[in-house]
């Protein structure tokens, strides 16, 4: 098996954390975390999308389709910020309204405006309004511009990414991030395994109990790292990390 198909050491010890934390077949979605970037979530590790590739070329993970982020062209800055406008003046000075509009004398305002004890009636002609369609219109949440004191139920809108470019919805460009399945593949981990497990072995030949791949919980930091062995002698025990010092050779 040439060297390059195999799993590092290192490598084995994400797999061994991915094996704790993810079942095969389970789905990774990609998310946007505001002022960090597109992110996995593995139970409570957070991965960024550029670590998360490296996973994908070990084998460890299949593509099953993609997301797609809106992003600055200009600097690819993922962080955009919406502005809304009235398309009458421009003013950014905007009301959210539930919109009620009064077919006979075209008055159209918030539905608090005309809601009295005796029920919905106009406050601009005083007359009841009682069937809606009929007396009256229920279009929805619309806006109110404070400026002008116009009535839209569609403002227009702008981006402006976190480093101050103002773009057009037409204008903003797209990243697409891949929606992932773990599917380890066990072959690949052979080789790194048996190395491991050969230390093991050899421990075990010299009267130490030594188990692979342990887990430790840090007693400052509280997180949890995996070990290549964990050797016990009597009341003692040492947490054994191997550097793998092999270079990959196209004659190998």
């Amino acid at each position: 098996m040439a060297f390059e198909d195999e799993l590092t050491l290192s490598e084995l010890r994400q797999v061994e954390i991915l094996n704790r934390l993810l079942k095969p077949g389970e789905e990774l979605r990609p998310e946007r975390i505001r002022g960090i970037g597109v992110v996995y979530k593995i139970g409570e590790l957070t991965i960024r999308e550029e670590r998360v590739s490296t996973l994908i070329k070990l084998g460890l993970f299949r593509i099953k389709g993609h997301v797609s982020f809106a992003i600055c062209p200009v600097c690819g800055d993922l962080d955009l910020s919406l502005n809304l406008f009235c398309p009458n003046c421009n003013s950014q000075d905007l009301e959210k309204v539930d919109l009620v509009i009064h077919y006979e004398c075209h008055y159209a305002d918030d539905v608090s405006r005309f809601r009295t004890p005796k029920g919905l009636v106009c406050p601009v002609c005083d007359k009841p309004l009682k069937v809606v369609g009929v007396d009256y219109g229920r279009p929805g949440i619309s806006y109110r511009c404070s400026t002008c004191m116009s009535v839209f139920q569609f403002p227009l809108f702008s981006l402006t990414c976190s480093n101050g470019h103002v773009l057009r919805l037409d204008e903003l460009a797209l990243h697409r991030s891949p929606v992932l399945v773990y599917e380890p593949s066990g072959s690949r981990q052979a080789t790194a395994v048996s190395r491991v497990l050969s230390l093991i072995e050899a421990l075990s030949s010299h009267g130490y109990r030594a188990e692979p791949f342990a887990v430790l919980r840090g007693q400052l930091s509280h997180l949890e790292h995996v070990v290549d062995a964990l050797v016990h002698k009597g009341e003692k025990r040492c947490a054994v990390v191997l550097i793998d010092n092999s270079v990959a050779s196209p004659d190998t």
